[in-house]
């Protein structure tokens, strides 16, 4: 009676657990995801609820630049009428 007991079939066990760790791998994850966002939220709420105690001053910053020439020219704007990018919607009459 020694070692004579059927054990079950490794591949069913197998196929439990790779489910099992999917299982426990996507709930730690989402679980990590929904933290960030729980996060996010407070401290943007936090932000939002109490910005006059925050100290800020604005800052503005003011650049010039030249596109080249190509990328000028394809940014033109040209004579066709407007009908031609949009199409005019009918209006239903009561």
């Amino acid at each position: 009676m020694h070692g004579t007991a059927a054990k079950p079939a490794p591949r069913k066990k197998s196929r439990k657990t790779f489910w099992l760790k999917q299982l426990h791998t996507w709930h730690w994850v989402s679980s990590a995801i929904s933290l960030v966002g729980l996060l996010l939220f407070a401290i943007t709420g936090f932000t939002l609820n109490h910005a006059a105690e925050i100290e800020g001053s604005p800052v503005t910053v003011e650049k010039k630049a030249q596109l080249p020439a190509p990328l000028l020219a394809s940014i033109k704007p040209d004579d066709a009428p407007i009908s031609i990018y949009c199409k005019a919607i009918p209006l239903k009459q009561n």
